[in-house]
């Protein structure tokens, strides 16, 4: 949820509540460290905004008329926090989006008109060797992009083979020893339940046990186990991230245009992390009901005791073999399911780059131009290109402008934001209504 709404992030509070059950002011902040880390991670902004409160202290102090008890329950810094975002930051914020919206666009739609101006100019033979270096140039980077995925593919591979597949062993190592000291228990224990009944039992305190292993495993280690994945992977992201910048001005640096624009890989893409989710749906796998033939499983345990222990212990053996190749192919496919939705995300882009580029590049004016029926041709694409230029320049000011306001917003006192009290409110004329 937090990552399909990142590009809100700027326009959300998050609130951490309930900060009076923690111990000191240590626990407060190792919490709100680790709260903020996840947030920026699943929201890829540098930073969020994240009030702590008690809201019970808050109530208290507002029954008691303490302002300082209210000060320090949180509840203070989030009334400021929102009436100054309310009063001065919400219309900029707002603006902002809707700035860098329609400047990329502008961006977009310049470069696409300059190539398709200077594809208009060129002599065909020209224009097709142009043309035929940028399709090669294209098979080429798209090569290169699946070169960069194989290469991450590889390094994860054997991330997976080594620490992963290590840790995992151990882990049904220990289980497979208390699971015998279980059999045992429970044999000894259960000496008058008929052996399938036994059986049962300890099948599914066995199945839960291994469940508990191993998502206890995956929990304490998931957030080493992303940055780990993250960081073995982030040659081959990297360099498939530049792979898109590059594509992005190919088509100008092909066609010799003295501008290039950015891909805006960024902004359309977001940064490419891989997430995967290693304690997500292992449980429905970690299942074991012992089979115990009907010829001996109505008899009672103590008659059958030893034959049963030998019969359990062999079954559990070959249940822990088999759930830890099933645990071994579930961890690779959470380490290769973000990969892959990565390469998708990555294809799309890249065709969309191409297919603009190739449109642009046909030769054929934009329909929304209407040129007139005496209105030479270049005179038309001229000035439809220098009224681009000037707007792109214009929102580049406004861009500018609207984030150097956004920071002096945040720096302003609050002094517009709250008015002494009056006998009478004032009346709707005398407002200062933006609107």
């Amino acid at each position: 949820m937090l990552h399909s709404i990142r590009q809100f992030a700027g326009k959300i509070f998050f609130i951490l509540n309930k900060i009076d059950l923690l111990a000191d002011e240590n626990d407060a902040v190792e919490v709100a460290d680790f709260i903020k880390t996840r947030l920026r991670r699943e929201l890829e902004v540098p930073d969020v905004n994240l009030i702590q409160l008690s809201a019970q202290q808050g109530l208290e102090a507002s029954l008691q008329h303490a302002s300082s008890k209210f000060a320090r329950s949180g509840l203070l810094n989030l009334q400021e926090a929102l009436a100054q975002f309310l009063a001065a930051e919400r219309q900029t914020v707002f603006l902002k989006a809707v700035i860098d919206g329609v400047h990329r666009l502008l961006g977009r739609e310049l470069s696409e008109t300059q190539l398709r101006d200077k594809a208009e100019k060129l002599p065909e033979a020209e224009w097709n060797r142009c043309f035929s270096n940028l399709k090669a140039e294209f098979q080429r980077f798209t090569a290169e992009r699946t070169e960069h995925l194989e290469s991450a593919r590889e390094q994860l591979t054997k991330y997976f083979l080594g620490p992963i597949a290590s840790e995992l062993a151990h882990c049904v190592d220990a289980y497979c020893g208390d699971a015998i000291r279980q059999l045992d228990r429970f044999l000894a224990k259960g000496s008058l339940r008929s052996a399938d009944s036994l059986a049962q039992r300890y099948g599914a305190r066995m199945s839960r046990r291994l469940e508990l292993r191993i998502t206890s495993l995956v929990r304490q280690n998931q957030e080493q186990l992303i940055h780990d994945v993250n960081a073995i992977a982030k040659g081959p992201l990297e360099r498939l991230s530049l792979n898109l910048n590059e594509l992005g001005i190919l088509p100008d640096r092909t066609f010799e245009l003295p501008t290039a624009r950015a891909a805006a890989v960024p902004e359309e893409l977001g940064p490419l992390l891989l997430k995967p989710k290693f304690d997500a749906g292992l449980q429905k796998a970690l299942l074991w009901h012992p089979i115990v033939p009907p010829i001996v499983g109505f008899w009672p345990t103590f008659f059958v005791r030893s034959w049963l222990r030998n019969h359990l212990k062999a079954q559990l053996l070959k249940f822990v073999s088999n759930q830890e190749v099933t645990a071994s192919d579930f961890f690779w496919t959470q380490l290769n399911e973000p990969l892959r939705e990565i390469s998708e995300k990555v294809s799309k882009h890249a065709m969309q780059l191409e297919e603009r580029a190739i449109t642009a590049l046909s030769r054929r004016a934009p329909e929304h131009i209407d040129r007139g029926k005496d209105a030479p041709k270049n005179d038309k694409m001229s000035a439809y290109r220098e009224s681009l230029q000037t707007l792109y320049r214009n929102f580049s000011t406004l861009h500018e402008h609207v984030e150097s306001s956004l920071k002096s917003a945040q720096e302003i006192a609050l002094v517009s934001a709250y008015r002494p009290e009056r006998s009478r409110p004032f009346p709707r004329k005398q407002l200062n209504d933006p609107r």
